[in-house]
């Protein structure tokens, strides 16, 4: 048996009165039935992120702060990434954008999602495609799997 692909659900929204912590525990909790993938739940409001203080560039790889290296070993060994965030101001929440910023070569190469709140978009409606009554979490890993088949990574 190969090892199991390894996604992290990250709660990207931190507002008080927030659902991203409720809808991320329902894709970690909907997804535990796959015994090829393996998810782990990623808060953002626990990371000491602050705002990128690096000296250089985080396309350099030289990451100087212990922060920084932290977020690093958390991030750099999954294959995947779900996002559970809101819309704020009909764009992603710096808290997000900051977490992005913060690396760079372990965002590349790999299959992410995003799931945002539709209560937060007035008149939005659900896509109705097939994979609606999918878990997202399934879809991801789907999506990781067929990318490490196409790239020979079985």
């Amino acid at each position: 048996m190969s090892t199991p692909l390894t996604i992290a659900v990250v709660i990207a929204c931190s507002r008080p009165q927030g659902v991203a912590p409720a809808v991320a525990e329902w894709v970690y909790v909907g997804t535990r039935h796959r015994a090829d993938v393996t998810y782990d739940l990623v808060d953002l409001a626990e990371q000491d992120l602050r705002n990128l203080d690096e000296p250089e560039p985080t396309s350099s790889g030289n990451y100087t702060r212990d922060r920084t290296r932290a977020w690093v070993e958390r991030m750099a060994g999954y294959v995947g990434f779900v996002f559970v965030t809101a819309e704020y101001n009909r764009g992603l929440p710096s808290q997000l954008k900051n977490a992005l910023d913060f690396l760079y070569a372990e965002w590349n190469d790999k299959v992410a999602g995003i799931i945002d709140d539709p209560e937060e978009l007035p008149g939005r409606q659900p896509a109705g495609d097939t994979a609606a009554d999918r878990a997202p979490g399934d879809l991801a890993a789907d999506a990781c799997a067929a990318r490490h088949v196409v790239r020979g990574h079985q």
